[in-house]
């Protein structure tokens, strides 16, 4: 099944089902997030067909499970939380979590792509050899985007992602009061994701991501 033939199945499904407004509105917000990030999941001349539960082969090589999480990160890997800005503030974060939207929703409830998260992935981490471990919600197609990417255009190869994302990690180990962090986001400079991902910068003129 083709990319859009999956998007296009995925928005039927969701229409005709019983889930809330809220998630047929998630649902949206990820299709059109998919239609304006498709060039950035292509391999030179040919796009990788995804449907939305499935994970590329790579990323499901660097899948570690919520159990596994506490001796991850004590073996020197640093999570970064890739969730947009909202959803962060909705579940809360810990102080020691990396917060680096690789999308965020405009005033619209548009999702929009971070110009700035490969240039802060690699400012924050300069060294190829740096040990990451990406969370998304739910650990599908956004882990998988910020995995690909950080893999092939950072070539950083030691790239993990929670298995079921933050959702299934918060789950299995609940926040407690103190890991509960007013999120604040700074505008900071960067190359535009675009740019970084195919040479050619996107962007409209005056468009802000912050």
């Amino acid at each position: 099944m083709s990319t859009k033939s999956a998007i296009a199945t995925q928005f039927a499904n969701a229409m005709h089902s019983s889930k809330s407004r809220q998630q047929l509105n998630r649902v949206q917000r990820q299709t059109q997030f998919k239609v304006n990030n498709m060039a950035e999941l292509c391999n030179d001349d040919e796009c990788v067909d995804m449907e939305e539960e499935d994970l590329s082969p790579e990323a499901k090589q660097a899948l570690v499970k919520v159990q596994d999480v506490k001796d991850t990160l004590g073996r020197g890997f640093i999570l970064v939380d890739i969730r947009s800005p909202q959803e962060v503030a909705k579940t809360g974060s810990k102080f020691s979590w990396e917060k680096f939207p690789i999308a965020m929703m405009d005033e619209a409830g548009n999702p929009l792509s971070n110009p700035n998260f490969l240039a802060l992935i690699k400012k924050k981490f300069p060294n190829s050899m740096s040990r990451i471990l990406l969370a998304c919600d739910d650990g599908t197609f956004r882990s998988d985007l910020a995995h690909r990417l950080i893999t092939t255009k950072l070539k950083y190869a030691n790239v993990k992602i929670i298995e079921g994302g933050i959702n299934a990690y918060i789950k299995h180990q609940p926040l407690t009061k103190d890991d509960l962090v007013k999120v604040r986001m700074v505008a900071q400079a960067g190359s535009d994701l675009s740019t970084l991902v195919s040479g050619v910068d996107t962007r409209q003129a005056g468009q802000k991501f912050y």
